[in-house]
């Protein structure tokens, strides 16, 4: 990745190639986290219906 600083490298490319102009996004853990509470209303309601 050209337009990154000396040091600034990413091991996934280790394993992987890019074969865009994109950059890896990784959310963190606390987001992760956060997103698994936060439910949209209804999401995993039990009706007492079958399907």
């Amino acid at each position: 990745m050209p337009a990154l600083p000396p040091g600034n490298y990413d091991r996934l490319l280790d394993f992987s190639e890019a074969v865009s102009g994109n950059l890896f996004f990784v959310p963190s853990a606390s987001l992760l986290e956060a997103l698994a509470e936060r439910r949209p209303d209804g999401a995993g309601a039990d009706t007492g219906q079958a399907p």
